[in-house]
């Protein structure tokens, strides 16, 4: 046997002595978002403590740092109360992490962990620069639960957090521990093109806003969804029996047709006497206000842009005396839950571009009679449009993008859905205050990309883009998926 051939069979026998037999690394178990993120807050306020990581789940947070890393000291408390020195991991009182060790345990990578048990298995020069169990996304692309790491130029150092949200300016809202001078800790701060995005393996994708109960419901103590009316679902993710078009649930019974429509800087002189009465009590939201009589209702259908407006109604008390209308403002449902604002003579409302209103002329104590309703109407001339805005044409999108002049907005128009968007291949521009973008496959247009909002809460998850719903789609040209907002 050769001397190169005996050193091999040493390698191998050695291997497999410590249990390495070539195959593929066992993934970690599967998590949710959600889980991970419940991982983090469980570790928040605990001290800074290189090298390890460890922390009483659901006890108080502990320990604290003085000095600079990786020569820093840590100190716990004892039973006692009296705080020592910390110098070994397995020290009574003694808990704390750094930023790789708290990645690792709330990611619960390479395996379960518990989170009174100390473990460091990574580095953040492994989670820079290996993919042990984790893969590299764009930063576009980053969702709850995810990861941006950062590794210096010379490679003996970097930093790592846990992403939760964007935040306001470019911000992030992350967890973090961040040093001794702060802790484990949640905050929002910028991050430099040198923070890569990274994701774990086995993550459970669930519908946006689960977690919220997708904004139609109030997550209780137990973990279910106290769902508002019309919305059902172990998440308030559909609608109720009887109720239809989630995610902007309405009653099937209940009747929208309304007497006519009023536009910006329209005038309606009209009649309660001979209207429906549909309507005997309205909401909290507007004062519980009796309006027992008659009404007429009027459809206000901004498409164009957001903006505030003033309804002035008259009952021409001049020349009837005795009569007394209300008026009352319901978004989306002829329901008097529904209501939004209300008055006596004005009502002051903010109305968003896609969205339907109600105006109802109403009556105190089964009163009737003629009326002038004003509606006047002050828009954001600074509101530019932009992807996922409501459009009528292709005038509506007057945009491109920033990157590329020669890709123009466009008004694109499929079902009931009616909103801007521009070409893209890989791509979409994003716009500060406004939803992110994601580019999918034009399905009117073969082989064209299209940027679409991602569903979230800046448009109520899809619910402010009239005739879309909540959908994974692929990303058009390169690898990658997100829950966005299409018919």
């Amino acid at each position: 046997m050769t001397s190169l051939n005996l050193r091999h069979t040493v390698l191998l026998a050695a291997l497999l002595t410590m249990g390495w037999t070539g195959a593929a690394r066992s993934a970690p178990r599967t998590m949710t978002r959600q889980e991970i993120i419940d991982y983090c807050q469980s570790g928040r306020g605990n001290g800074y403590w290189w090298g390890h990581g460890r922390w009483l789940s659901g006890g108080p947070a502990q320990g604290r740092c003085s000095g600079n890393c990786p020569s820093s000291s840590f100190y716990g408390k004892d039973s006692a109360g009296q705080e020592r020195t910390c110098t070994s991991s397995s020290q009574e009182g003694c808990y704390g992490a750094d930023c790789s060790g708290l990645a690792a345990k709330v990611w619960q990578v390479p395996s379960d962990s518990p989170t009174e048990t100390n473990s460091h298995p990574y580095s953040t020069r492994n989670f820079r620069y290996s993919g042990t169990h984790w893969k590299f996304i764009s930063r576009s692309d980053l969702e709850k639960g995810d990861a941006l790491v950062y590794r210096n130029s010379r490679n003996t150092g970097g930093h790592i957090v846990i992403f939760d949200k964007r935040g306001s300016a470019g911000k992030y809202w992350v967890y973090e521990c961040r040093g001794c001078a702060y802790g484990c800790i949640y905050n929002q701060r910028t991050f430099g093109s040198a923070y890569k995005a990274i994701r774990r393996d086995n993550i459970e994708e669930t519908l946006p806003g689960a977690n919220t109960c997708n904004e139609h419901g109030v997550r209780q103590s137990d973990g279910s969804c106290n769902c508002y009316q019309g919305y059902d679902g172990a998440n308030c993710e559909r609608c109720a029996l009887g109720f239809i078009n989630y995610p902007k649930c309405i009653s099937a019974a209940v009747d929208c047709a309304a007497d006519g429509s009023i536009q910006c800087g329209q005038t309606i002189n009209g009649d309660t006497d001979g209207g429906a009465s549909k309507i005997e009590n309205y909401g909290a939201q507007c004062g519980n206000w009796n309006a027992d009589g008659p009404e007429r209702v009027y459809a206000f259908r901004p498409t164009r842009q957001s903006g505030r407006a003033t309804l002035s109604l008259s009952n021409l008390s001049d020349r009837y005396p005795n009569v007394d209308v209300d008026v009352f403002v319901l978004r989306e449902l002829c329901d008097a839950d529904a209501c939004v604002d209300y008055g006596n003579s004005t009502s002051i409302f903010d109305f968003r571009a896609g969205q339907e209103y109600f105006i109802v002329v109403d009556g105190y104590d089964a009163e009737e009679g003629p009326f002038e309703l004003k509606l006047e109407c002050q828009t954001d001339s600074n509101a530019a449009p932009w992807v996922g805005d409501a459009c009528i044409d292709n005038s509506d999108c007057g945009f491109v993008d920033p990157r590329r002049s020669d890709r123009k907005g466009f008004c694109y128009r499929e079902g009931g859905a009616n909103f801007c968007s521009l070409p893209c291949r890989g791509y979409c521009p994003d716009k500060s205050g406004r939803a992110i973008t994601f580019c999918i496959e034009d399905r009117l247009q073969a082989n064209r990309g299209m940027c679409v909002s991602k569903a979230e809460s800046r448009n109520d998850f899809c619910g402010n883009i009239t005739g879309t719903s909540i959908q994974r789609e692929l990303r058009f040209g390169l690898a990658g998926s997100a829950w966005v907002c299409i018919p």
